[in-house]
């Protein structure tokens, strides 16, 4: 379990300086870290306790909407103080992801070598694939099921994630590009809306390639499955990136947005305890 709950705590660190850029950027935004904590805390129990909390895997859900919520906002604040840094973002990615992951692949290689060198023997492509941003679809191509694999001997099984997020980061320049071409050509309510239609259009992909009885393996991996909730994060950022959230919302505003984020994290509760992931209601 410690490989899952590294995993958990990298996946967290990928939007931590994202997360610190949106609060000394002079626009705070309060509950990003709640929101990173609960993500953490639902990854990390499914995989501890798989049969108790069987609803965990949304916290993957919620890292793909704040990555796509930060990308969004950060790049627009960014953006009016300069163009968009294209060099720049991609060496900031690099950065960011590849120093802690080669750190984890190295320790946990060194210790299943002498553990366990047979597991490491098998799972060479598999590191390969995680190296190269593209591990979901080889597990994909493995008919690798993600609820069964939990519990068997590859340490990598959880890094699937990070290949859909290595996929949007190299998309991201060119959606970003589009959004401010639409917000040039029309305005930013336009941007917007369009990643929001983006993202409720891909939430369609899902449900369309469900079939009764199939294997939910290339459903749950597959980045055309699962960049829905990138890009409505992105769409949020967006429409947050144009807006002051003090000096927007009266007193009784907050309240109601309080109230409905206390009624939202009950909900996530809910559903990391009973939404069991090969449930055919979820797809």
């Amino acid at each position: 379990m410690e490989n899952d709950y590294t995993a958990a705590k990298n996946a967290a660190s990928y939007t931590d300086n994202d997360i610190k850029a949106v609060k000394h950027g002079g626009n705070r935004i309060s509950g990003l870290d709640g929101l990173r904590t609960l993500a953490i805390t639902g990854v990390t129990l499914f995989h501890m306790f798989p049969q108790t909390i069987r609803g965990g895997w949304l916290g993957v859900s919620l890292f793909f909407v704040l990555t796509g919520f930060l990308l969004a906002y950060t790049g627009e604040k960014g953006r009016e103080k300069r163009s968009f840094p294209l060099l720049s973002y991609g060496w900031k990615r690099i950065k960011r992801i590849y120093p802690s992951l080669i750190i984890m692949i190295l320790l946990t290689v060194g210790v299943y070598s002498f553990f366990a060198p047979d597991i490491i023997k098998a799972v060479r492509p598999e590191v390969l694939s995680v190296l190269l941003g593209f591990n979901n679809w080889w597990q994909i191509g493995q008919n690798a099921d993600y609820f069964t694999r939990i519990a068997s001997q590859s340490p990598f099984t959880h890094l699937w994630f990070l290949g859909i997020e290595i996929q949007y980061y190299l998309l991201w320049p060119l959606l970003y590009g589009l959004y401010i071409g639409i917000s040039k050509l029309l305005n930013p309510k336009a941007g917007t809306a369009f990643f929001l239609l983006a993202g409720l259009g891909a939430m369609a992909v899902m449900p369309y390639d469900f079939s009764e009885g199939m294997d939910m393996t290339r459903l749950y991996y597959g980045t055309d499955t699962r960049v829905y909730a990138l890009l409505l994060g992105a769409a949020l950022g967006f429409c947050i990136s144009h807006k002051s959230l003090e000096t927007t919302c009266s007193p009784w505003k907050k309240k109601i947005l309080s109230f409905l984020y206390g009624a939202a994290l009950l909900v996530t509760g809910a559903g990391y305890l009973f939404l069991d992931g090969q449930l055919s209601m979820v797809y």
